[in-house]
């Protein structure tokens, strides 16, 4: 007949481990995490780095932003009004494209930028030479007086993600999202009504 085997010899074999493949083994999970405490590390430092590109300014409290696109030629200003419209008051008085003004407002509120470093600053390299386009946003403070914040945005990076920005003689890189919103023609920021 049929020959039965051991229930042992079904089992595969277990051999010890070799002392070398221990080490090995400890050597290949100490890099990894060296690798992995050494990327924490730098990120915490990246993160340092970051903050708001119009630190302080509040929303609620703006009442003109001028733009002067050096690139396409032509200069705007925006003011609110009493009641909270925004209009184009110059080079034409027209009510203002409510999106286009939401979105410059959101970017005010929350453009982050991270410092570039010393090594890269250079006005013709960044795109300074002239600045692409130049930003002014005026507050109205609670005292009455009037606080103007201004932004010099460069060239766009190599992969087309983040923008060179300049303030205070200070350089920074935001999310490209600022400069195309400020790269809409004149007409883009009249209203369509």
């Amino acid at each position: 007949g049929v020959r039965r085997l051991a229930p042992q010899a079904l089992a595969p074999r277990r051999t010890p481990m070799n002392a070398k493949t221990t080490l090995v083994l400890l050597l290949v999970l100490g890099l990894l995490g060296g690798a992995i405490f050494w990327q924490q590390d730098r990120e915490e430092g990246a993160l340092d780095l970051t903050r708001r590109l119009f630190e302080g300014v509040e929303t609620e409290r703006i009442v003109a932003i001028r733009v002067d696109n050096i690139e396409r030629a032509y200069n705007l200003r925006l003011e609110r009004d009493a009641s909270g419209t925004w209009y184009l008051t110059d080079p034409i008085a027209y009510p203002a494209a409510p999106e286009v003004v939401e979105l410059l407002l959101e970017d005010v509120a929350g453009a982050l930028v991270v410092r570039t470093p010393e090594a890269e600053w250079g006005e013709t390299e960044l795109g300074f030479d002239p600045p692409r386009v130049v930003l002014s946003v005026e507050e109205r403070l609670e005292d009455g007086s009037s606080r103007t914040s201004v932004v010099e945005i460069g060239a766009p990076d190599a992969d087309r993600l983040r923008v060179n920005v300049r303030q205070d003689g200070e350089y920074y890189r935001s999310l490209v999202r600022l400069y195309s919103t400020l790269s809409n023609e004149l007409e883009g920021f009249r209203a369509r009504r």
